[in-house]
């Protein structure tokens, strides 16, 4: 997603780093446009950017999203060489998040037996990889393994499979993407 502060943000910005002005600082003014981007998913409560070097900023934002469960998102912005900044904030995959996809996954397949465990862990920003163990009335205990991958770069939506195909499942989704799949 690009962001290209306008003239008088960039102005008060370029102002205020220079000293010249009583004005927010470059980092509170594309913390405001963050904040303002990420509100029509819900209610935002903090975003803190803070300098990483000459062209770059590295923080986080924390949310309510529109369903009521509390987001903490990983946030960069670098300049674009325009005068504006390319930015993006994305779902960090905390415990919350786990738990929410272990949910997900268990019930998906209750509908086939009883579960027993589903486990998954983060492997990198866009990946987490576990198992789950089932009891199959066909099959008995069952155990596969489950990956859920990132939709797209910037989303906070993940897609999962579990079963003998998930890893190359998961393995394409990535390439697709043109991201590592954590596995290096």
């Amino acid at each position: 997603m690009r962001l290209a502060l306008g003239f008088a943000a960039a102005a008060a910005a370029i102002a205020a780093v220079a000293g010249c002005g009583g004005g927010p600082s470059e980092a509170e003014a594309i913390e405001t446009l963050v904040r303002e981007q990420l509100a029509a998913q819900g209610v935002v409560e903090a975003v803190e950017l803070e300098p990483a070097g000459a062209n770059s900023m590295v923080g986080h934002a924390v949310m309510r999203d529109n369903l009521g469960r509390e987001r903490r998102l990983n946030c960069t912005a670098r300049r674009d060489g325009q005068g504006g900044y390319d930015y993006g904030c994305v779902q960090t995959i905390d415990a919350g998040t786990i738990a929410e996809m272990e949910a997900m996954i268990r019930e998906r397949f209750e509908a086939i037996g009883e579960v027993d465990q589903v486990e998954l862990a983060r492997v990198d920003e866009d990946n987490m990889r576990g198992q789950i163990v089932y009891r199959d009335p066909a099959r008995g205990e069952v155990r596969a393994p489950c990956r859920a991958v990132r939709d797209a770069a910037g989303d906070s939506l993940f897609s999962w499979r579990c079963g003998e195909a998930a890893e190359a499942w998961a393995a394409e989704r990535m390439r697709a993407r043109g991201a590592s799949d954590g596995t290096r």
